[in-house]
């Protein structure tokens, strides 16, 4: 039997609990991500554990659902997720540069330094759109059960880019 982490303030009991007070049977679309989440989020106010579960299991049932039968569905839902992860990191990438300058003053260190470090929080955050949209089209061909492709990107995107990116900067830059 597994046991909780203690730091969850949670136990076995009241995920279980949580569990069988939510009555899913009500939703017949499992592609209504939103809707089937709000109501599990109205439940109650705590129960962080057991919502996860919840929501973990909701997602690899659509995952699954992307590869069989309702493909108009499961376009458009798709669709919808990446559009989202786009949205949602071109608001949280504009936050991110807006502070950039504030977290390099938190550190003992030369203004050069706080300048670079402000520059690549500043960089990281205009390219959080791109990651998140080359990670929900990873993640949509994994849960289709491309695994060929799957491992195709990790594979050569690891030896391709990240190895020659850290091979160039260890040799080229001083």
């Amino acid at each position: 039997e597994a046991s909780m982490p203690p730091y969850l303030g949670q136990t076995v009991e009241s995920v279980t609990s949580f569990l069988a007070k939510t009555d899913l049977s009500q939703f017949k679309d499992p592609f209504q991500l939103e809707t089937i989440l709000a109501y599990v989020d109205s439940l109650s106010p705590g129960d962080g554990a057991a919502k996860a579960a919840i929501d973990i299991a909701l997602h690899d049932l659509v995952g699954k659902l992307l590869g069989q039968g309702s493909m108009e569905e499961a376009v458009d839902t798709d669709r919808k997720m990446i559009a989202f992860g786009v949205a949602a990191s071109v608001f949280i990438g504009g936050a991110l540069a807006a502070v950039s300058g504030l977290f390099p003053q938190l550190y003992n260190t030369s203004d050069s330094v706080r300048q670079l470090a402000g520059t690549l929080i500043r960089i990281t955050a205009l390219l959080m759109p791109v990651m998140a949209y080359s990670l929900t089209a990873y993640f949509t061909l994994r849960s289709g059960g491309q695994a060929f492709i799957t491992f195709i990107f990790d594979s050569c995107f690891m030896w391709v880019c990240a190895v020659s990116l850290a091979f160039c900067l260890s040799r080229f830059t001083a």
